[in-house]
């Protein structure tokens, strides 16, 4: 795994140029993969003032959070921990 790091070290990182006319559209696997993976890019979008939209590709499962909200359960507890 360090040997794929190193290599990874000299590539470089390829940004394009954004501007007011650009438009982006980002798909993500989960709700805040754009913000983990993409936030470089999502930012020098911004900056520009490009159009962005942003497509989830997800069914939900294993989130716990929309099970959270029927069950009321917002309090942590020592299963949470």
């Amino acid at each position: 795994m360090r040997l794929a790091w190193l290599l990874l070290e000299d590539l470089p990182v390829l940004v394009p140029a954004f501007s007011s006319s650009s438009r982006l559209i980002l798909f993500a696997p989960h709700p805040d993969d754009e913000s983990l993976a993409c936030s470089i890019l999502l930012q020098r979008a911004v900056r520009a003032g490009a159009a962005i939209r942003v497509v989830y590709a997800t069914d939900g499962d294993d989130n716990p959070w929309p099970q959270r909200v029927l069950e009321r359960k917002w309090r942590l507890d020592a299963t949470d921990r």
